[in-house]
């Protein structure tokens, strides 16, 4: 995208911006830049979701220097002489290192580090007490960690927290959806919270329509929540998130009560949403299905962790790839001693 030597730019997602984005975060009309002098300013035009420079809203006309990175809506853009270059993208990582997190004396995370990356379906596994929805909270930011740091496409996911929550989608294990709501009904009222001010009805309702596509929902639109199954009802937990097309889909418990046929349905569509370029991390008790995953993370009680790796790599591991004993190792502190994997520093945005 190249600025020059032009006077004024404006970004957004109509067409007759200068720089338009197809961003689902992105205003109509989210942001101008001025030349005044020989530099330029950016000005955020009132957006729902605010404009950013290197992680921090501008405030007034901010000036722009060469390197800086740009967030509108949940594009970045980074400023490169004359010209403006998206980021993230494929490169995008979520990377924990050596993550801890205590209350006191009581350690509930402990020592965690990952490397994750777009299209990884990764689940958090381990018996009762061993942190994993802890975890969770931590990695998606809502929670700060009292050790260690996490980073999501360059950014500390707590430090700079305003430029990353908008690329995160959390689906808690309860549902928080209105039972009485059809499932469109639902969805509508939450693009109408979730989508910027200015996006048309028309606009709100495709959205609609190709969330409830994405989780295969289509055909109970119309049908009251409570007249759902559990899984059904889950999904539309899982299309609420979708709605601003996060890139980062975290879940807690998302088959928590379901049977085993349903289990295998919600697992099977999570790993098509991570197959479509999103990086979707699980919490889960239900060890049936973790064939589907790209990467388990198995914590001792203490939020130890205790494997880290594929599916398949259990057995050499532990002797056995029976998820019982190998619980029942980990609980009683005789499973082998985890090896972690280095973890890298997150590369410049591009």
């Amino acid at each position: 995208m190249w600025i020059g030597n032009r006077v004024r730019i404006t970004i957004g997602r109509a067409s007759d911006n200068d720089i338009v984005l197809g961003d689902l975060q992105v205003s109509r009309r989210h942001a101008r830049l001025e030349r005044v002098g020989g530099a330029w300013r950016l000005t955020d035009l009132g957006s729902r979701n605010p404009t950013l420079v290197n992680g921090v809203p501008v405030a007034g006309r901010s000036p722009i220097a060469d390197g800086d990175r740009i967030t509108v809506g949940a594009t970045d853009l980074r400023v490169d002489g004359d010209n403006l270059v998206a980021t993230g993208g494929e490169r995008t990582r979520l990377v924990a290192d050596d993550v801890g997190f205590s209350v006191g004396s009581r350690s509930l995370v402990s020592g965690v580090s990952l490397d994750l990356r777009p299209g990884q379906l990764v689940a958090v596994v381990g018996p009762s007490g061993a942190g994993k929805s802890t975890l969770l909270k931590v990695l998606s930011g809502e929670v700060a960690p009292t050790s260690g740091r996490i980073t999501y496409d360059g950014y500390d996911m707590h430090r700079q927290r305003a430029a990353v929550a908008r690329r995160v989608g959390v689906v808690p294990q309860d549902d928080v959806v209105h039972t009485r709501l059809t499932a469109r009904s639902a969805l509508s009222y939450a693009a109408k919270l979730r989508l910027p001010d200015d996006t048309g009805a028309a606009a709100r309702r495709r959205r609609v329509t190709e969330t409830l596509a994405e989780v295969e929902l289509t055909e109970h639109a119309r049908t009251p929540i409570h007249r759902l199954s559990g899984g059904q009802r889950k999904r539309v937990s899982i299309a609420l998130e979708l709605l601003t097309a996060p890139s980062l889909l975290m879940l807690d418990e998302p088959t928590s009560g379901l049977d085993p046929a349903l289990d295998k349905q919600i697992m099977g569509r999570l790993r098509e949403l991570a197959d479509a370029g999103r990086t979707v991390v699980v919490v889960t008790h239900n060890v049936t299905h973790l064939d589907e995953c790209d990467l388990v993370l198995l914590l001792a009680p203490g939020g130890v962790p205790v494997f880290s790796g594929r599916p398949a790599e259990l057995r050499a591991r532990f002797g056995t790839a029976d998820w019982a004993d190998i619980f029942q190792r980990v609980v009683a502190g005789t499973a082998p001693p985890h090896q972690p994997a280095p973890v890298g520093p997150a590369p410049p945005p591009e």
